[in-house]
């Protein structure tokens, strides 16, 4: 009963975050004809493989405050820290958060805004404020950027690692899109171990 409520909030989130994404797009004047095909698809998928999403629920409680969009900066990634520390604490998103706080502690967590056409290795700015140097990206959209990155299986849902991850098609690293302020961002990391072992502040 439990994991089938977990289940239902996550396919919810994912409708709302694909949702969201169609909404920046358009704010950024890109064409997203193909958000909508992507939801319905991916829904489909869903409901007839049981196969959910994993896309983190947003934790509501997380104030709002004014966060840089420029994702090489220190104050953006003290906010995507803190981000991951909410998700690490919330029971459904606790696996996902914890990898992501871990990589990002091994330096492998990166992020990617197709919007602006940019990406960086992310960084604990808490122990090294120093700012990033970024690297150019396509800027194709989320559209265009979701089909080339996201893998998928024969029944054409979002395909998942052995943690229960995103696939991203090019790396094949874990991948994750959620938002960071009022922005979404997609992210990758290494599917290696050592997960449980990431430090969530108390």
């Amino acid at each position: 009963m439990v994991s089938g409520i977990v289940s239902f909030v996550q396919l919810t989130a994912t409708q709302l975050a694909l949702k969201a994404i169609e909404e920046q797009q358009a704010a950024s004047s890109d064409c997203v004809s193909s958000v909508d095909k992507m939801e319905a698809d991916n829904t489909a998928a869903t409901d007839s493989t049981n196969n959910t999403p994993l896309i983190l629920v947003q934790n509501k409680d997380i104030p709002e405050t004014e966060i840089s969009s420029d994702i090489a900066t220190s104050d953006f990634m003290n906010s995507l820290k803190a981000q991951l520390i909410e998700l690490s604490r919330n029971p459904g998103s606790a696996a996902q958060g914890k990898a992501m706080l871990h990589a990002l502690d091994a330096g492998t967590l990166k992020v990617f805004d197709p919007i602006e056409g940019i990406a960086v290795k992310a960084w604990d700015a808490s122990a090294d404020g120093q700012q990033a140097h970024s690297t150019t990206i396509n800027a194709i959209g989320w559209s265009q950027f979701l089909k080339q990155h996201v893998k998928r299986d024969e029944s054409a849902a979002y395909a998942k690692d052995e943690s229960g991850n995103y696939i991203d098609a090019i790396s094949g690293e874990s991948a994750y899109f959620e938002t960071v302020g009022s922005k979404y961002y997609y992210f990758t990391w290494s599917r290696t171990g050592g997960a449980d072992k990431a430090t969530v502040a108390a």
